[in-house]
């Protein structure tokens, strides 16, 4: 059986690496598609870029994985029914549970490596994806100058100052540079007008300056100069604002939070919930006091003596008319329903990391018995049958994700109902296949 066990094994290492590089691949073609115009025209290095998309890699690796899983079980199993390997197999005593043991065991291994990665290595990779994407978003190539002011425009080597500056027209009047971006040497330009103008990747500026001079003096000579009069000149700056200014920000998003802190997050959520509704209770309960002139102690504070409750029953104290009362109670109400929207959102996140880790588990039952079934598929088979599991299945995990933010579903059973669908679906195909091939 052990022989059994690894060349069964065996069979599945080089169509899931196949199907984890291929998969990758084409993911990481869908990523360049759609941060094309986002990175292209910014100025940015071969290495950001390279970086960007390495930064990419683990969020699509948490996806592929268990599509990989299945592809590899499909492939495997297809081919050895085609070679009437398994009918060999349970003709020896052998059942096709039995030869599906060590895949589930596998794959089980699998899922909490894959549960580990998305609770460890996926949320750091995604926060430093995220501000670098927004860093890159926030670079601008080009500078703004100001009127009446020195600018500087290349940093300690070339300054600009206009008296105005027509931002139509780009048009210049009363133009000073002083420039030391010469080896030894020091120029200082006066212009009566000029234009300024950019490339097309927005990184060099070009000035054309009309009817002035250009004094140069050499740093080895300070007290001789040459003085040469213009009526039209050229000037190029290149490298204009091409620095990336990497931002950073200790705030994280849902999918940039480890499990612990998504949890802990929806619990704080929870218990400001809570609050809002406490502070809503004395809140109505002082309101109904006051418009019940006097019946209830004007100081009395409600049993409930949380900070919520004083908050709520000193602000009902104050409310001066209906039309006030109606406004503070509606602020309660979506402030209460935020809270309780966004600790969902992160249970969501949170039970979503367990889930995806799980569907490896699942497509196993699923992909061996399809595999025996059509033993005759093929490579057309593979492809087909995983692009329909993986459609079916992505789509109940949206729509279930859909159904916990509209709190028709709780976030666990948003996540789990996937899994336990198709889980259902393949056992019951699997004992079904159970006499394929024999």
């Amino acid at each position: 059986m052990r022989t059994l066990t690894r060349y069964t094994l065996r069979q599945l290492v080089a169509p899931f690496a196949f199907a984890v590089t291929a998969l990758t691949l084409l993911m990481l073609l869908d990523q360049l598609a759609k941060r094309f115009g986002d990175l292209i025209g910014k100025g940015l290095g071969w290495r950001v870029i390279a970086e960007v998309f390495a930064l990419s890699v683990p969020f699509i690796l948490a996806v592929i994985i268990p599509m990989a899983v299945l592809v590899a079980v499909l492939y495997a199993f297809n081919r050895m029914a085609a070679d009437n390997e398994i009918t060999a197999i349970k003709a020896s005593g052998v059942s096709l549970f039995r030869i599906t043991v060590p895949v589930l065991v596998l794959a089980a291994l699998v899922a909490i490596g894959l549960v580990w990665f998305n609770d460890s290595v996926l949320p750091d990779t995604n926060h430093r994806l995220q501000l670098l994407t927004r860093s890159i978003s926030r670079k601008s190539p080009t500078f703004a100058l100001k009127e009446r002011a020195v600018n500087e425009v290349v940093k300690r080597k070339l300054f600009l100052q206009a008296l105005r500056i027509d931002p139509e027209t780009s048009g210049l009047e009363d133009v000073t540079i002083w420039d030391a971006t010469r080896p030894q040497k020091m120029r200082t330009i006066f212009a009566d007008s000029g234009t300024m103008q950019f490339n097309d990747n927005q990184t060099d500026l070009y000035l054309t300056l009309y009817d002035g001079v250009v004094n140069e003096t050499e740093f080895d000579s300070p007290d001789e100069f040459q003085r040469t009069w213009f009526e039209v000149q050229f000037l190029r700056v290149s490298e204009i604002g091409n620095e990336l200014e990497r931002q950073d920000s200790q705030r994280r998003g849902d999918r940039e939070m480890s499990i612990d802190s998504l949890r802990a997050k929806a619990r704080q959520n929870l218990a400001r919930a809570a609050d809002a509704g406490r502070t809503s209770e004395a809140l109505a309960v002082a309101y109904t006091g006051q418009l019940l002139g006097g019946l209830v102690e004007q100081d009395t504070i409600p049993p409930d003596t949380s900070q919520a409750a004083i908050t709520g029953w000193r602000s009902g104290r104050r409310l001066a008319s209906p039309a006030s009362a109606l406004n503070t109670f509606r602020s309660q109400a979506a402030q209460l329903d935020q809270y309780v929207k966004d600790a969902g959102r992160l249970e969501v996140e949170m039970w979503k990391k367990y889930s995806i880790a799980f569907a490896c588990i699942v497509f196993v039952l699923i992909g061996v018995p399809i595999a025996v079934r059509y033993r005759h598929g093929g490579v057309s088979m593979v492809v087909g049958a995983s692009f329909v599991v993986f459609t079916a299945y992505y789509i109940a995990l949206i729509g279930g994700e859909h159904l916990a933010d509209q709190r028709l579903l709780s976030p666990f059973w948003a996540m789990w109902s996937p899994n336990v669908l198709f889980l259902g679906l393949g056992v019951g195909t699997f004992f079904k296949a159970r006499r394929a091939g024999g």
